[in-house]
């Protein structure tokens, strides 16, 4: 088969649509170190009747300087950073899904360690973003939830749902 396997170049990939983004956590400063971290609180993003939910621990850095994908920490969006996003949406696809997903991080905003990079979050900060995780999953409620992090990182240690 012509083209079989051969991955799209970057300028054939989706980039998702902002107007697709599920702003459940819009405004909240429940964590001041996380508000004084971040540019964008990184909302869920895809269809609201995913059959599957992609959950990440919490947005990265980002690049300011990538050509469209900056990062949630920029974009405002899950997943949608030049390397790790890219990457896990091209799995997804590459499984039939690119249309059925939905992509979220337990941890809205960007944990900084001082130095621009990440660190992971603090159970606290967990704890404050898991109402938002809940919701969503409530709300688009998947067959299937394919965390990308080790599960303890992304429900402390609790169901994600019931």
């Amino acid at each position: 088969m012509p083209g079989a396997g051969v991955r799209p170049d970057v300028s054939e990939e989706r980039f998702p649509e902002p107007a697709a983004a599920n702003p459940v956590a819009a405004g909240c400063e429940r964590c001041p170190a996380l508000v004084d971290c971040r540019t964008a609180i990184s909302h869920g993003v895809g269809p609201m009747d995913a059959s599957v939910v992609v959950v990440g621990e919490a947005p990265g850095a980002g690049d300011p300087d990538a050509d469209r994908w900056r990062g949630g920490n920029l974009t405002g969006m899950a997943y949608t950073t030049r390397n790790s996003g890219r990457k896990i949406r091209r799995l997804v696809a590459d499984a039939g899904l690119a249309d059925d997903a939905y992509y979220t991080n337990a941890v809205k905003c960007f944990p900084c360690d001082g130095t621009g990079s990440n660190r992971e979050p603090t159970a606290a900060e967990r704890a404050n973003c898991r109402p938002y995780l809940r919701e969503e999953l409530d709300t688009v409620a998947p067959d299937v939830v394919l965390p990308t992090a080790a599960p303890p990182q992304l429900s402390g240690g609790v169901a994600l749902a019931a």
